[in-house]
């Protein structure tokens, strides 16, 4: 959120692009399942970093790139 408000563009570690509308939901989910985490209610974390999300990934971070190049 914080990268956002300065313009930078935001990825997760998937691929999703995270805009000043999206991040928002994105940061509450984050907060509930650490607090839910904390009291014991789920023990588990994120799902594990596949193949693709690591092409997601990239595929994403390509088409800012592209975009920055453009002047968009």
């Amino acid at each position: 959120s914080r990268c956002l408000k300065k313009g930078a563009r935001v990825l997760g570690p998937n691929g999703r692009v995270f805009t000043e509308d999206s991040i928002g939901d994105a940061l509450a989910t984050r907060d509930l399942m650490s607090h839910l985490r904390d009291i014991g209610i789920m023990t588990g974390g994120p799902a594990p970093f596949e193949k693709r999300d690591r092409s997601q990934f990239l595929q994403s971070l390509d088409g800012i790139i592209q975009t920055i190049r453009n002047g968009k």
